[in-house]
């Protein structure tokens, strides 16, 4: 028999059992998953019937200057219709999306990234990459009202999307996620959340929420309440760039990651906030007079995670802890260092005293907590 004959259904779970699970983050794996099923779906029309859908599973938009020469002249742009032409024309991948509605709905994975200008290009060939990286132009992005909406009216579509990630978007329009009811995860760095109109729905299924130097305008800033996320249960709010957010709306079961304390203080808040912090930053607060209770606003601290720890850390470990009331109910303490960290010469005291108060210190393996390499949340806490 030959491999065209084969039904639809065992070609199809050739396939799935071939490639990642979607879910895979790493970039190298999930470039080499799309070439392949790009190729894949040029064999035939049986196999294009079978790969394409997986092929547009996960895709990625880069909001930045196409590396694409296209005759246009961009100070002529006078309207944002003829702003919107611009990221059609110079890319197959945004028209396809907006022409094909049957193939949107076939997205789980949607991640817009802001192109960084100089970056090393990847060495795959553009078109191979295509389902990967699709340039958007950034100054129409930001300007263009119409954008944004073509942008809705396409992923409107998108009823099995399931994770979204946002990196670097200024603006993004916050009801945009409330178009997939079955969302489930978002993960955001350094993105500017507006409200372009009505207030946004509620996110029903989503359980995981990870942002890192968001900021919000007050409409958007509703998002992170419990009246829209009711049944999250992780939710990474860090390094926040507007002090509009209040946690203090989700139940103290939803462990939250944060730098600073919106949600109350409390024996039962403390049990599920883990406090991200950057050593050096903590350190220099520390020492210009600050207590750790004024830094985060919480006068009990049962989780902490210290972030670009220097590799001798001890001697601020142990004065903060003998000195800052905040620190006396510490349960979990980790240490996050490039090249990892020890107690210095005499390790003995800093042990002794983690002993003594029961706190316990938990590697963090690989994680960095770098936002951009995926969510806020270290290892053992979600």
């Amino acid at each position: 028999m030959h491999i065209d004959q084969l039904p639809v259904e065992l070609l199809r779970a050739c396939l799935h059992e071939l490639f990642l699970p979607v879910e895979s983050t790493e970039r190298d794996d999930l470039v080499d998953r799309q070439v392949t099923l790009s190729r894949c779906s040029l064999v035939s029309r049986t196999w294009r019937a079978v790969a394409q859908p997986l092929l547009y599973e996960r895709i990625a938009l880069v909001v930045g200057k196409s590396t694409l020469e296209v005759n246009h002249d961009r100070n002529a742009i006078v309207d944002d219709d003829i702003a919107l032409e611009i990221p059609e024309q110079v890319d197959p991948l945004w028209r396809t999306l907006q022409t094909r509605p049957d193939l949107v709905q076939n997205v789980k994975v949607l991640r817009l990234d802001k192109r960084v200008e100089n970056a090393a290009q990847p060495v795959v060939p553009n078109r191979q990459l295509s389902r990967w990286a699709a340039p958007l132009n950034a100054d129409d992005w930001v300007h263009s009202s119409l954008l944004h909406r073509k942008f809705r009216a396409v992923f409107s579509h998108a009823q099995k999307l399931e994770q979204l990630l946002l990196y670097q978007i200024k603006p993004f329009d916050v009801r945009t996620p409330t178009l997939a009811k079955g969302l489930t995860r978002v993960c955001a760095y350094a993105t500017d959340f507006e409200c372009f109109g009505p207030d946004p729905e509620p996110l029903p299924n989503l359980v995981s929420w990870s942002g890192c130097g968001l900021k919000f305008d007050d409409v958007a800033a509703r998002l992170l309440t419990a009246e829209y996320l009711p049944n999250v249960k992780y939710l990474a709010h860090a390094f926040s760039r507007a002090n509009n957010v209040d946690l203090s709306s989700f139940p103290s079961s939803v462990r939250v990651v944060c730098s600073a304390n919106t949600r109350g203080d409390s024996a039962a808040v403390a049990e599920t906030t883990l406090y991200l912090l950057r050593f050096e930053a903590l350190a220099a607060e520390l020492s210009a007079g600050h207590t750790l209770a004024e830094i985060v606003n919480a006068t009990m601290i049962g989780h902490l995670c210290l972030l670009d720890s220097p590799a001798k850390p001890a001697r601020v470990l142990y004065r903060a802890l003998l000195t800052e009331p905040a620190l006396s109910g510490l349960r979990t303490l980790r240490i996050v260092s490039d090249g990892g960290y020890d107690w210095g010469a005499d390790p003995t005291t800093i042990e002794t005293l983690l002993k003594e108060r029961g706190i316990e210190v938990i590697d963090t393996g690989e994680w960095t907590g770098d936002p951009t390499r995926g969510d806020m949340f270290p290892p053992g806490w979600i």
